[in-house]
């Protein structure tokens, strides 16, 4: 697997102004429309999980580590009504500057998810969407995982989304990402002092070879929905959320 400062080099820095209409990920084309309505919901349902184990949602803290153009701070902003105790941190300067133009009045800077820049305050909430799986090296995922419990505060929730694979260190040196199977997941928190505590599946990995949000560039939605009824398997994605032993 390539490492992942050169993945950001060579993807991610080229990117960040890529039209909406060619980029497979936006809401105008088929995948990004399905994966984004689909992780709202999950989101959703994380942030009633936290108000119904009492977080008052408008006055808590988030960082988003791995942030990209916004995407989650932009949607934490409307839970929380408010862009103050928000901040996102982004290894691209690309993808920084796009969310600083998209959401000018969240705090958003760059930084090293396995040594991240100086912070004036913990957080009660930390998030990584589709990060880990960018590390190589194990090391590196346990650096990472030290330097969010350190910005963690004491009773604070970290949530770790991440696509599934049989296993995050068996991957062809070409590849940018590479997932973890939700057993690699809850080792490496463990490991880090963190226990599962939230636990959500989304979408369908058949054989691990096909994921059921890529059918959606040749498929209709509900014909995609009926195949994942039909023939169920393992999740094509994680959302785990853990708390400090």
């Amino acid at each position: 697997m390539q490492d992942y400062k050169q993945v950001v080099e060579t993807r991610y820095n080229h990117t960040a102004d890529a039209h909406p209409y060619t980029n497979p990920y936006s809401i105008y084309n088929p995948i990004g429309y399905q994966a984004d309505k689909a992780l709202r919901k999950e989101i959703h349902s994380f942030m009633m999980w936290l108000k119904k184990n009492g977080v008052d949602i408008p006055t808590t803290s988030f960082l988003d580590i791995g942030c990209g153009g916004g995407y989650f701070t932009q949607i934490v902003s409307t839970y929380k009504n408010t862009t103050t105790d928000i901040v996102g941190i982004d290894y691209s300067q690309a993808r920084i500057a796009l969310a600083q133009t998209l959401n000018p009045a969240i705090q958003y800077t760059v930084g090293d998810l396995t040594a991240l820049p100086p912070l004036l305050k913990k957080f009660d909430v930390i998030s990584t969407f589709d990060v880990f799986m960018h590390l190589k090296e194990k090391k590196d995922i346990q650096k990472a995982l030290n330097e969010i419990k350190k910005t963690l505060a004491h009773n604070g929730y970290f949530l770790w989304y991440d696509a599934n694979a049989t296993s995050h260190y068996i991957s062809n040196k070409h590849d940018q990402s590479k997932g973890f199977s939700k057993k690699e997941m809850i080792e490496l928190c463990a490991a880090a002092g963190f226990i599962s505590v939230y636990q959500r599946s989304m979408f369908t990995f058949w054989f691990f070879k096909i994921h059921s949000l890529y059918l959606h560039k040749h498929l209709p939605a509900w014909l995609v929905a009926i195949i994942e009824t039909m023939l169920p398997g393992p999740a094509g994605n994680y959302l785990l959320v853990f708390k400090q032993k």
